[in-house]
């Protein structure tokens, strides 16, 4: 087991990004199994959507994460507070980022935001999942701004959009 580990920590001391990949590969679906295990409205569990998750987080999230995480350790260099809010800037994190960049060894960086982005791909899950008829006008899908247009006698009508599919009943979008 001892020889496993000393082999586990060398390919991730060799390949860096692989850290943040495994991490994401386990967190993400398993933030999507969390989800789907609380949504009431759900009779069974989605696999496909979990593995959907798994991908995205593992291919697409680790990697980009890996490079941010790079990229603001050598634009700003320091470990100190005022050095990690530097970086942090205007981060969608602040606080998570902050933390990080000030308490937490570069080499666990990714692994810390992946930790965090666990839980904010639940609450974004659960929020994806949440019933469109109980969320404000402006929290819903397909009713914004640029989706709502007005028609010569003044009422309210949602603009045609490709990725909608017309249930027959628009009226239930409008305002």
């Amino acid at each position: 087991m001892a020889k496993l580990l000393k082999v586990i920590r060398k390919v991730g001391e060799q390949y860096p990004v692989l850290r943040g990949m495994v991490t994401y590969s386990v967190l993400w679906p398993t933030s999507n199994v969390v989800q789907q295990s609380l949504d009431k409205t759900r009779d069974r569990y989605d696999p496909i959507e979990s593995l959907r998750y798994l991908i995205f987080g593992t291919f697409g999230t680790a990697p980009t994460v890996y490079v941010w995480v790079k990229l603001a350790s050598k634009i700003i260099r320091g470990n100190t507070l005022r050095h990690a809010v530097m970086k942090v800037g205007v981060c969608f994190w602040p606080v998570v980022q902050t933390i990080n960049f000030a308490y937490v060894a570069e080499k666990n960086r990714v692994v810390v935001v992946s930790m965090a982005s666990f839980l904010w791909t639940i609450f974004l899950s659960y929020m994806h999942h949440l019933d469109q008829e109980s969320l404000p006008v402006f929290l819903r899908k397909n009713t914004n701004v640029s989706n709502v247009k007005q028609n010569p006698v003044g009422d309210s009508a949602p603009a045609s959009s490709s990725h909608r599919k017309w249930d027959g009943d628009d009226t239930k979008d409008i305002l």
